[in-house]
C-alpha cells in the first residue's frame, strides 16, 4: 500500500483533542491573531455533560474568550450554595448539617471578592458548542474533526514538530507547527507515546473509588410538587450506607445524581435496572412516579488521583487530564485542565508576537504543579470527610457541621465572629479536617520576588479579587473583550483589565490629579506602553460608619473633576478592595494577562518591579523539568480500530485544503509585533477533559 502524504502547512500552535480545554486553549491563541489547529478524533460533541462545576475564577476567566463569551456564560450558569445532610434529604430522620446557598454565607463570598459564589453549575454541551461555533468563526482557528493523530515528531528550539494525521476523508496530512499542545485527555496517548510516567503523587496512593453517575431530565410537573421540594438545591448526603451528591444544572429539570459504590458492588451491578431505579428512590423518587424521570447518561466511573512527571517535552506540552486528574468531590477536574490553558495561553501568544522571550515557556509546569497537587489533597481530604466509613468520625463531624451551621446566621452579623469563622476557623479546623475549596495560586516561575516578602506574601501569586468599582473618569468604547465603559457606572473590577495584556492598578487615596510620571520613570512608562499594559487608577473609599471595613478618604468622587492621563479611573464600591489594600500594603498590582498577580507591592518599589517584569520576560533563564532525551518519533497508543498501516511513509507529496477551502500553502504564521526579541526557541500548550476513566456504561 503506497501512501502519500499531503502537506497540511505550518501553523504556530497544533492542539490534539477538542474537549473543552482544547477549545478553550485554541480560543484564547485565535484571539490573540495565533495560527491554530485544532483536531478532534470525534465528529460531533458528546451529548451528555461530564463536567458540571466552574469555579469562581473559571467564570471569571472565560472573560478572555470574549465579552459575549462571558454574557452567555454568566446567564446560563446555576449559580449557588450546596447543603449537606447526614442522609438523604426525604427520609424524616435527616438533619441538615451545612447550608452554603444562604443569603448570610453568600455575602460572605462577595466580602471576600469572590463573585459567582463558590459554586456556579453549567450545562457542557451547550458551552461546548458556543465554543465550537466561535472557534470556527474565528480566521486564526482551523478545527478538523473525526482525523486521528498517527505520529508526532518532536522538536525542541527553533525546529518545528511535526505532526501526522488521518482525516476523516482518509487522507494522511503532515502538518508543522512551532509547539504541539496535546490535551487528549486522562488516557492520552500522546502522553503514553512519548513515554512519560503518569503515576499517583504521595497524597493519593492506592486511593480508588468507584461512583455511579446519572444525568437525568425531571419532568416540570414533577418538580412542581410539595414533595419535590427538597431537589431545587443541590447537596451532599453522606448517608451511613454510601455518599450522595445531588447537583443542579441549568435547564429545567436537568440533575447530576452521583452515588459512591458500596463494597462488593461492581459496575456490572448497574446493568440491571432494578438497582437504578434503588438508587433513584434514595433521593425521594417514589416508584409510581419513575416515569417522570429520564436518565440521559449512565455510567460508573473509577476515579484515582494522578499526575505526570513530565508536562513539556521539546516543544511539546501536556495539559488536563493527560497531565493530572483528581477524584470530583470538589469538582475541579476540568476547572484545573482550563487553569493549565490560562497558564500557558498567554505565553505562547506572547512568545509567537514576540513580546517575550521562549525562556517563558519553561515555567508551565513550575507554576501549575505545586498548586495542583495542593487541589487533589484538598479533592482527597473532602473525600475522606464525606465518605468516611468510621461511626465516630461520622458523628463527630456531623455534631460539628450541625453546630456551625446553627450558628451561621447570628456569627455573620457580628464581624469580630465573622472574621473568626471565616478566617482562623475556617482555615484551621474545617481546611485541615475537610478541605476547604482549595486556594488558588502560581509559584515558582513569573513572579516578582521583590513582592514575595512581607504582608503582601500570602496573596502573592494568587487570582486577582473581583470587587465591584465605579467609573469616575475616561470612559473607553470597549473591544471584543470589554464592553463600553462610561462614567458613574458599576463594573467589575476585571473589565478594568487589558485583556491578554499586563495590568497596573494604582490603588491610592483621592487626589485631584493622578499622572503616570508621578508614579513611574519614563523608562518604566515606555516599556509598559510598549508591551499594550492598560494602567488603571483605582480610588479607595471608605463605607458607612457601621461597617467593618474603615479607612480615612472620602466616601465618593462621582462628579469631581480628576486630571489623570492613566486609561481609567474607578473608584472602590463596597470597601472590601481598600480593607484588603490596607491589609497587604497592596498600593500597586501588576496583572499578569491570566489574571493572577505578578506583583503586590507599596507604591515606592514600582519602579524596581517594572524593571523586575521586563528581565523575567525576556532575558531570565528558569529552571525547568524536562526529559533528558527528546524521542525523534513517537507512535501514539491508539484505541483499536484506528490504527493505519505506515510501512510505506515516506514523506509529503502534495498539498491539502483545510475545512474552509484554503491550500496549505496560505497558511502563514504569525510573526513577532516587534524586532526587539528573537523569535521563540521553546514552546507551549494546553488540553481537553474526562474526569475519571469510565468503567462500564448503560
Amino acid at each position: 500500500m503506497e501512501n502519500n502524504v499531503r502537506d497540511g502547512g505550518v501553523q504556530d500552535v497544533c492542539i490534539v483533542g477538542g474537549g473543552p480545554v482544547g477549545m478553550f486553549t485554541a480560543m484564547m491563541l485565535a484571539n490573540n491573531g495565533v495560527k491554530v489547529s485544532l483536531f478532534e478524533k470525534s465528529d460531533k460533541l458528546y451529548h451528555a455533560p461530564r463536567a458540571v462545576n466552574f469555579a469562581p475564577d473559571i467564570v471569571r476567566a472565560n472573560r478572555l474568550l470574549g465579552k459575549h463569551e462571558l454574557s452567555k456564560l454568566i446567564e446560563h450558569i446555576h449559580s449557588g450554595g450546596i447543603i449537606i445532610y447526614n442522609d438523604f434529604p426525604h427520609k424524616p430522620t435527616t438533619q441538615k448539617l451545612l447550608d452554603t446557598s444562604t443569603h448570610e454565607y453568600m455575602e460572605e463570598m462577595l466580602e471576600r471578592m469572590i463573585p459567582f459564589g463558590n459554586m456556579s453549575t453549567f450545562h457542557q454541551p451547550t458551552v461546548e458548542s458556543w465554543w465550537r461555533d466561535r472557534l470556527e468563526e474565528l480566521e486564526s482557528s482551523t478545527v478538523y474533526t473525526s482525523c486521528t493523530v498517527l505520529k508526532i515528531f518532536p522538536a525542541d528550539g527553533d525546529n518545528l514538530t511535526k505532526v501526522l494525521v488521518d482525516t476523516k476523508e482518509g487522507d494522511l496530512v503532515q502538518f508543522k507547527c512551532k509547539y504541539l499542545f496535546c490535551a487528549d485527555g486522562g488516557k492520552s496517548g500522546c502522553r503514553k507515546g512519548l513515554g512519560i510516567k503518569y503515576e499517583g503523587p504521595k497524597c493519593a496512593l492506592g486511593y480508588r473509588q468507584e461512583c455511579c453517575v446519572l444525568d437525568t431530565q425531571i419532568s416540570p410537573e414533577l418538580l412542581r410538587r410539595a414533595d419535590y421540594r427538597h431537589l431545587d438545591k443541590s447537596f451532599f448526603c453522606s448517608s451511613p450506607d454510601r455518599t450522595g451528591v445531588m447537583i443542579i444544572l441549568p435547564g429545567k429539570g436537568r440533575i447530576r445524581v452521583e452515588y459512591t459504590l458500596k463494597e462488593g458492588e461492581t459496575a456490572k451491578d448497574f446493568d440491571d435496572p432494578k438497582k437504578v431505579n434503588e438508587l433513584l428512590r434514595e433521593w425521594g423518587l417514589k416508584s409510581a412516579d419513575r416515569e417522570h424521570v429520564k436518565i440521559l447518561r449512565q455510567v460508573v466511573y473509577r476515579f484515582h488521583s494522578s499526575v505526570a512527571e513530565f508536562w513539556k517535552v521539546g516543544n511539546v506540552f501536556l495539559g488536563g487530564d493527560a497531565a493530572h486528574c483528581q477524584p470530583p468531590w470538589q469538582g475541579q477536574g476540568l476547572c484545573s485542565g482550563i487553569r493549565d490553558a490560562l497558564n500557558l495561553g498567554w505565553k505562547i501568544s506572547w512568545v509567537v508576537k514576540g513580546k517575550a522571550s521562549a525562556n517563558i515557556l519553561e515555567t508551565y509546569q513550575s507554576e501549575r504543579y505545586a498548586n495542583q497537587i495542593h487541589v487533589i489533597e484538598s479533592n482527597m481530604k473532602m473525600g475522606n470527610f464525606l465518605n468516611n466509613t468510621s461511626w465516630f468520625f461520622n458523628k463527630t463531624r456531623d455534631n460539628m457541621l450541625y453546630m456551625l451551621n446553627s450558628m451561621l446566621p447570628v456569627m455573620q452579623r457580628l464581624p469580630s465572629f465573622n472574621a473568626l469563622l471565616f478566617g482562623s476557623l475556617h482555615a484551621k479546623v474545617i481546611g485541615k479536617i475537610a478541605g476547604k475549596s482549595p486556594d488558588i495560586y502560581i509559584s515558582d516561575g513569573i513572579l516578582s520576588q521583590i513582592s514575595a516578602e512581607g504582608p503582601a506574601k500570602a496573596v502573592h501569586g494568587t487570582f486577582l479579587p473581583g470587587p465591584t468599582v465605579n467609573v469616575v473618569c475616561r470612559e473607553m468604547p470597549g473591544d471584543a473583550f470589554t464592553p463600553p465603559i462610561k462614567e458613574d457606572t458599576n463594573i467589575p473590577l476585571d473589565f478594568t483589565l487589558g485583556a491578554h495584556n499586563f495590568t497596573v492598578l494604582w490603588i491610592a487615596p483621592m487626589c485631584d490629579h493622578y499622572n503616570l510620571e508621578e508614579c513611574f520613570s519614563k523608562e518604566s512608562i515606555n516599556y509598559l506602553k510598549s508591551v499594550n499594559t492598560r494602567f488603571t487608577l483605582v480610588l479607595q473609599k471608605a463605607p458607612s460608619e457601621d461597617s467593618f471595613f474603615s479607612c480615612d478618604v472620602p466616601t465618593h468622587v462621582a462628579g469631581r473633576d480628576i486630571e489623570t492621563d492613566f486609561d481609567l479611573c474607578v473608584q472602590d464600591v463596597n470597601g472590601y478592595l481598600t480593607k484588603w489594600s490596607e491589609e497587604h500594603t497592596a498600593e500597586l498590582i501588576i496583572v499578569r494577562p491570566d489574571m493572577y498577580m505578578y506583583a503586590v507591592t507599596p507604591h515606592a518599589q514600582a519602579d524596581a518591579v517594572v524593571s523586575e517584569l521586563k528581565f523575567d520576560l525576556n532575558e531570565r533563564v528558569y529552571a525547568h523539568k524536562t526529559m533528558s532525551d527528546l524521542p525523534e518519533e513517537v507512535d501514539l497508543d491508539l484505541e483499536p480500530g484506528r490504527e493505519r498501516n505506515l510501512s510505506d511513509y515516506s514523506g509529503v507529496t502534495s498539498e491539502v485544503k483545510d475545512p474552509r477551502g484554503r491550500m496549505s500553502s496560505q497558511y502563514i504564521p504569525s510573526k513577532p509585533e516587534s524586532n526587539e526579541i528573537a523569535p521563540p526557541q521553546s514552546n507551549g500548550i494546553a488540553p481537553p477533559h474526562s474526569n475519571g476513566a469510565p468503567v462500564s456504561a448503560t
